[in-house]
């Protein structure tokens, strides 16, 4: 009979995907109950996706893609996502808000 009491090498493993899958369902129950889906961004991001940005600034999606195509904002394009650059934004919503920017 052969004693098995050695760890399998796989179970680090396995426990760091139940790690990631118990965060990411954490991340949907929050967006489920009215909070945001998106995670907490490292203080040195500075791009951001349209969906982002509407839920950090509750606006919406579709007015920070219009700025971006009229070139009042920064974005690029890495692929097939639309980044927008998120001093830009603000600058543009702080210029708006004191009333020196007319948006034509």
């Amino acid at each position: 009979m052969v004693n098995n009491n050695s760890p399998n090498p796989f179970d680090l493993l396995v426990e760091k995907f139940r790690e990631v899958v118990r965060e990411e369902i954490r991340t949907e129950v929050r967006a489920a109950l009215g909070g945001t889906k998106e995670k907490s961004p490292s203080p040195s991001t500075e791009w951001y996706r349209a969906d982002e940005l509407a839920a950090i600034y509750k606006m919406p999606r579709t007015f920070f893609e219009e700025k971006g195509r009229e070139g009042k904002i920064t974005r690029a394009k890495p692929g097939r996502v639309v980044l927008f650059y998120r001093p830009d934004v603000e600058r543009y919503l702080q210029k708006q808000a004191t009333g020196g920017g007319q948006d034509n």
